[in-house]
């Protein structure tokens, strides 16, 4: 993400989703971090909307759901 002047909390605030997203935690869990009272903030607003591990998570789980082999 470009650095944005005049945007530190958000920068900061948008650091420590993208960190707990990728460390795995529950969606509940992202809510009681942010404060918000659903997730739609964290999920529509600070999470970087391109997460490579996202992508990489998604292929190994439909991976193993089609019974095929993990990719090395």
């Amino acid at each position: 993400m470009p650095k944005v002047k005049g945007r530190a909390a958000y920068g900061l605030k948008r650091q420590s989703i993208d960190a707990a997203k990728a460390a795995g935690i529950s969606r509940e869990g992202l809510q009681r971090l942010g404060g918000w009272v659903d997730t739609q903030m964290a999920d529509q607003v600070y999470a970087d909307q391109e997460a490579g591990y996202a992508r990489d998570e998604a292929r190994d789980v439909r991976a193993k759901i089609r019974g095929e082999e993990e990719p090395s």
